[in-house]
């Protein structure tokens, strides 16, 4: 990642705050499918969400681009690595939907990938 000023954040913060952003969006979605406002068979992967719903709603807490310890550590981040940070999300969402949903979505965040970009 390419930052502008200031220690990156630590390999253990990241996670803690893909964690954070993870579990939220495994909660929202299967609440949506519960209250019919998405089907089961609109989460086949992630782009396949669009056609029901906006799915960034899903990785966004509240409508809230980012959280206050996302603001905190990721600070110095330019675009380039929020739009990295964001496709991070958006692939593990998309891995946990297209294995079904049947298991915890953490179990597609991949240390070795997270190692590799942060």
């Amino acid at each position: 990642m390419n930052r502008n000023h200031c220690e990156p954040p630590s390999f253990e913060t990241i996670n803690c705050i893909l964690v954070t952003r993870l579990k939220s969006a495994e909660q929202l979605i299967k609440k949506d499918i519960d209250n019919g406002v998405i089907s089961v068979e609109d989460t086949a992967s992630f782009e396949s969400l669009h056609q029901a719903t906006d799915p960034n709603c899903y990785i966004c807490v509240d409508s809230e681009p980012a959280t206050s310890m996302e603001k905190e550590h990721l600070s110095s981040y330019g675009v380039e690595d929020w739009i990295e940070y964001w496709q991070t999300l958006i692939e593990i969402v998309d891995a946990w939907l297209r294995a079904g949903m049947n298991d915890n979505i953490l179990n597609h965040l991949d240390d070795e990938i997270l190692i590799k970009r942060f």
